[in-house]
């Protein structure tokens, strides 16, 4: 049972620890819908007071700034993979759980990501159809919803998978995405308490790290070509990307591997 995964303990470990979690998890859910609703009622404040009606444009350009709230809070649930491990007694409790650590593992990726992706996009829905009524009662015109928009955004950035031109830049962002979403596991298994909070931080300085390391590079090396070799410059930007893609990937690994031998240690200690 060391090391195999039994589907049989897999579901009835995400049965328990979402009734474990149930708490917390409504908590974040609740606190994600209310965020979103006051967000839409702030930016349709001032429609309602004009008694004017929210266009499709304005709508669909909500829908994009939700995207990026979408991902924030995806992050933050995230961050809360291994909550309720705080005290020796609960760590005591979820080690006596007749499961081996990958599936304990494994459990609570998999709830934060149902929750993350799944859940909180409901509430988003939930939001928007609270705020597309209060348009409607309000102002007494037609409504638009924001996620139309919120799907273009999705769809802006699949496109890019697709064209070549962009390729490279586009996998970048995708590991990046995949970089920031280990990190903030790997931030809940390290701090007990604060994660998101802390792990914000972190995550924010070693942006800025990376990013002026990668400006820099570009800078000494893109500047020192001609100003005729446009190919030469864009095919080493090209060749940049691709090399940040891949420390990005290897770094999520070792994200995912350090947050795994924390959260092995952290149920014995």
């Amino acid at each position: 049972m060391k090391n195999k995964i039994s589907f049989a303990r897999m579901g009835y470990l995400l049965k328990q620890q979402t009734f474990v979690l149930r708490s917390s998890l409504s908590h974040l859910l609740l606190g994600t819908f209310i965020f979103f609703l006051c967000y839409f009622i702030f930016l349709s404040l001032r429609f309602w007071l004009n008694k004017s009606a929210i266009d499709v444009h304005t709508s669909d350009g909500w829908g994009y700034i939700a995207l990026f709230i979408y991902g924030l809070t995806i992050a933050l649930a995230y961050s809360m993979t291994f909550t309720g491990l705080e005290t020796r007694v609960k760590r005591i409790g979820f080690l006596m759980t007749p499961c081996n650590p990958i599936e304990k593992y494994l459990s609570r990726v998999i709830i934060a990501t149902v929750t993350g992706f799944v859940g909180i996009l409901l509430t988003y829905f939930l939001a928007d159809g609270v705020r597309m009524l209060l348009d409607w009662v309000i102002v007494g015109k037609q409504v638009h919803s924001t996620i139309p928009g919120f799907f273009n955004a999705l769809g802006d950035f699949a496109e890019g998978l697709t064209d070549t031109k962009d390729f490279q830049v586009t996998i970048s962002a995708l590991a990046l995405w995949v970089y920031s979403l280990t990190f903030f596991i790997l931030c809940s298994s390290v701090f007990r308490t604060k994660a998101f909070i802390k792990g914000i931080g972190l995550y924010n300085l070693f942006v800025i790290i990376g990013l002026i390391i990668v400006a820099t590079i570009l800078f000494l090396v893109v500047g020192s070509y001609d100003d005729g070799d446009v190919g030469d410059r864009e095919d080493f930007f090209n060749a940049t990307m691709v090399a940040v893609s891949v420390i990005l990937w290897l770094f999520s690994a070792l994200n995912v591997w350090w947050s795994y031998r924390n959260f092995k240690q952290s149920t014995i200690l």
